[in-house]
């Protein structure tokens, strides 16, 4: 009992100290503001969701945003009685609550003690709002409805490296709830991450395997009306769709390949060259000295981040002749711009 609890403490600390580290460069960065965080497109159709008298007829304010459910209604209400500032600051802090919780319980499995587990938590967060591998990807930083969805999927990955699938799944719908697109190319990743090595995972699960995928769907249960509405609504007519101004005009820099900067595709290039070299180097160690389980998780998480990259392969195949931005609308991009960084 005394060595867990010390456990516990050791933990408690280390969540602690990198909630800290993130706290110091985020909490108070342009809180409401419009030039690097989303905070003050989506806070505003947040308030207005809950208190539809709020600025009643303002056509942005009413569009239909009900694939942003379970956040709005969080933070819709804390907004109506707390205000912006307030709900921007409480929002971030449960934000980087979560992620701490993810970065400390990863780099236990890791086996980084807490000064490398801190030296790459700066070398992940520090860069503002290009926190991804390429095209502008961020995780921490404003609050919005992807900021909540990646702190319990940071949460939910070592879990899944300890075995806990049950865990896994809850969190994953969870995310999925908060944001369909983050939380499903997450829960897709992980689907295909349990059948890689089916005799040492997804079959030795045998009946359990319909738990964890109800539990999977239960937890997202928000997320499945919009995504239903979304895959059956038609588009309408015109001589540019929907989807075209999207993709194409409207975020480029997120979902169009061939408007990224070369800069961007050399960070690429060097978060690829630098993860396979330390997992080349960090295989070869384990073989010299024995495999551990610290071994065995970065292996693993290896195995995970390289699946995450499938979607991106796909996608890139896709940009090729989609010209208007029917599938590339869905973010092919956006899981493993997060998790290759995260796992070099």
């Amino acid at each position: 009992m005394v060595r867990i609890s010390s456990c516990c403490s050791k933990t408690a600390l280390q969540i602690t100290v990198v909630f800290i580290f993130l706290s110091l460069r985020f909490l108070l960065d342009r809180n409401m503001s419009g030039s690097v965080w989303n905070e003050v497109d989506v806070l505003p159709l947040a308030k207005q969701f809950v208190d539809r008298d709020w600025i009643a007829n303002d056509w942005y304010l009413n569009l239909e945003t009900n694939y942003r459910y379970l956040f709005q209604i969080i933070f819709g209400w804390l907004i109506v009685h707390w205000g912006f500032l307030a709900t921007s600051i409480i929002g971030r802090i449960c934000c980087y609550g979560l992620i701490a919780t993810g970065l400390v319980l990863l780099g236990q499995k890791l086996g980084l003690n807490l000064t490398h587990l801190l030296l790459a938590t700066i070398a992940l967060t520090y860069q503002g709002y290009l926190q991804g591998a390429i095209a502008g990807e961020w995780f921490v930083g404003g609050l919005e409805a992807k900021a909540v969805a990646y702190g319990l999927i940071f949460v939910a990955i070592p879990l899944m490296l300890g075995g806990n699938y049950l865990g896994t799944m809850l969190l994953l719908g969870l995310a999925t709830s908060f944001h369909v697109l983050v939380g499903g190319w997450a829960f897709l990743t992980t689907l295909g991450w349990l059948c890689l090595r089916p005799q040492d995972r997804i079959l030795r699960l045998g009946q359990n395997i319909w738990w964890l995928l109800g539990t999977y769907i239960a937890a997202s249960i928000f997320a499945i009306p919009p995504t239903w509405q979304q895959l059956t609504t038609d588009t309408p007519l015109g001589d540019i769709s929907p989807s075209f101004i999207y993709v194409f005009l409207r975020l480029p820099h997120h979902l169009n390949p061939f408007a990224w900067h070369p800069v961007l595709w050399l960070k690429l290039a060097i978060y690829i060259g630098i993860w396979v070299w330390c997992a080349n180097i960090l295989r070869k160690q384990a073989d010299r000295t024995g495999w551990q389980s610290k071994d065995y998780a970065r292996l693993e998480l290896s195995e995970f981040t390289l699946i995450s990259l499938i979607p991106f392969v796909i996608g890139m195949a896709i940009a090729l002749f989609d010209t208007e931005g029917k599938w590339l609308q869905y973010y092919p991009y956006r899981f493993e711009k997060v998790m290759l960084p995260l796992t070099t």
